[in-house]
């Protein structure tokens, strides 16, 4: 239990501080987490917005460097002159962005075919490839096809073609078909940093992984539990946004933009590892700041404790002292405030006291050495005081005459206590008569004076009864 004042007030102050850290740690947590997280994800929600916009530029500069290659003098001369070494050695010059190139015929007939800068000689019908029905129904026009492996290597390859139809004559006279890694597309993604452990995954959308960190898993189908969580699901969509989900069995910030050149979607993935340990580092300072304020408001409550317990400790070592009869004890005056004022009441108090204390003494020796006995009378009627003169009068002990009613120690027939009060009160001031005493040696005759004594508003409070023994004149009766 917390009894004292200096405990209760620390006590109070340190609860007040861990509701505080209670209350301001998990909710400033709570709101850093959802604003860093917001803050995240929009992050990366541009970042796929802006990749998945340099993979499009990269496959329309692809198209663009196919139309370019079309529209060259070999090619555009080869219906009449058919230079097969020619076309040949100029296909081999563009080896790096596309391994394979071939001229198709207009009925779809490869006529020259480089691939890794030399020409096959055995050549193919691409009259039924939907690729080339769609380049004659739109010539002119860089048109990407279905990703597919090489057959020569293996490799997955994006399929280009370009229909050539001269403008004299609307005449369509072939196309050139054209096959570009899809590492060559994806390579940029290497170099895109996503914090320390994020990456990017870009996958068709209809679920084959084109691009992946691990290579195993490219050209793979994803898994239908990958398709049934919800941030896989808006992005084969073609949705742009983001979300906190899970791609493949990693849990993280998931953001994703389609690409509008290829049929799929980019998802950048940051682990929700990685992502929180921000937030728990902001917090674990936060917790130390807090941590060390409560500490610090701890000290300072403490100060302020023992600032303000302190008087109340030296007023109650004070008052023991004084208690004991010392009455040189002194507070030291500490300035303002209720404090303050107490100190100054209790000093003064103490220099009342010990007036007081020293006035009394002076009284009780005064009366201790009266010949005449001294009673003093309370309104009740009963002996409150005396002095030793009146214990020898009356032959008894202070203890024996204090609290025995005044008519029982004077002998005087037919006297009450409300008589004797009537007659002691009737006029205030000294009055005198005679009285005979009762007394173990016998009735004594003594000479009573007495006086009303007031307090300083007036009030009566006790009377002083004065018994002179007269000398030689023993009361009647006397055995």
């Amino acid at each position: 239990m917390l009894v004292s004042i200096r405990s209760r007030m620390i006590a109070s102050h340190f609860g007040m501080m861990l509701l505080a850290m209670l209350i301001l740690g998990p909710s400033s947590y709570v709101l850093m987490k959802y604003y860093l997280q917001q803050q995240r994800s929009a992050d990366l929600q541009f970042i796929a917005r802006h990749v998945a916009g340099m993979l499009d530029q990269r496959l329309l500069d692809s198209g663009q460097r196919l139309r370019q290659i079309a529209e060259g003098r070999v090619v555009r001369e080869f219906p009449e002159t058919a230079r097969l070494a020619a076309a040949g050695e100029y296909f081999s010059r563009f080896r790096q962005r596309f391994p394979m190139i071939a001229y198709l015929d207009e009925n779809g007939w490869e006529e020259v075919k480089v691939v890794e800068g030399k020409r096959l000689p055995y050549l193919e019908d691409q009259s039924s490839n939907p690729l080339f029905k769609l380049a004659r129904k739109h010539p002119n026009r860089a048109l990407l096809g279905p990703l597919a492996p090489s057959p020569e290597n293996g490799q997955p390859m994006l399929t280009l073609i370009y229909g050539i139809q001269r403008y004299f004559g609307d005449e369509f006279v072939g196309a050139l078909l054209a096959r570009m890694p899809l590492s060559e597309l994806t390579r940029i993604l290497d170099d895109i940093e996503v914090g320390k452990s994020g990456y990017l995954v870009l996958i068709e959308n209809s679920g084959r992984i084109l691009a992946y960190p691990d290579p195993q898993r490219i050209m793979q189908q994803l898994p239908k539990t990958a398709l049934k969580e919800k941030a896989v699901r808006s992005a084969l969509n073609g949705d742009v946004g983001g979300r906190e989900g899970t791609v493949l069995g990693v849990h993280g910030l998931v953001a994703y933009a389609p690409l509008r050149q290829l049929d799929a979607s980019l998802m950048v993935v940051l682990p929700y590892g990685e992502f929180i340990a921000g937030p728990v580092e902001v917090r674990n300072t936060i917790f130390l700041i807090l941590l060390g304020i409560s500490l610090l408001g701890v000290l300072v409550a403490i100060l302020l404790a023992n600032r303000l317990t302190r008087p109340i400790l030296d007023l109650t070592a004070a008052a023991l002292r004084i208690s004991q009869g010392d009455f040189s004890a002194r507070l030291k005056d500490g300035g303002e405030g209720e404090i303050s004022a107490l100190v100054k009441a209790f000093n003064r108090m103490v220099r009342e006291l010990r007036n007081s204390t020293v006035s009394r003494q002076y009284f009780d020796r005064i009366v201790g050495h009266m010949q005449q006995g001294l009673l003093l009378v309370g309104l009740d009627g009963k002996v409150r005081n005396v002095n030793r003169a009146a214990c020898r009068l009356f032959g008894k002990e202070e203890d024996d005459l204090l609290g025995v009613p005044l008519e029982q120690l004077i002998a005087e027939p037919g006297a009450d206590r409300t008589d004797w009060l009537q007659t002691l009160l009737s006029n205030p001031g000294v009055r005198e008569s005679e009285k005979v005493l009762l007394t173990p040696e016998g009735r004594v005759r003594v000479r009573l004076s007495w006086t009303v004594l007031e307090d300083g508003s007036g009030t009566v409070r006790e009377i002083a009864c004065l018994f002179s023994p007269e000398a030689g004149q023993p009361a009647k009766g006397n055995s």
